[in-house]
């Protein structure tokens, strides 16, 4: 996810130990993708939207 950041434009982004789920697991916080993040991810990647 990181990677496909970064490819994005977004470059303020670290590869988390044990990914997303293990950050959500622990209740920490997130925000939801704009649909202009989710574009980007697209485009740069592999399709899919995590």
């Amino acid at each position: 996810m990181a990677l496909q950041l970064k490819r994005a434009g977004i470059h303020k982004v670290r590869p988390l130990a044990g990914g997303f789920e293990a950050w959500r697991k622990l209740g920490l916080p997130v925000e939801p993708l704009t649909s202009e993040c989710e574009m980007e991810l697209l485009l740069a990647g592999d399709g899919k939207v995590e």
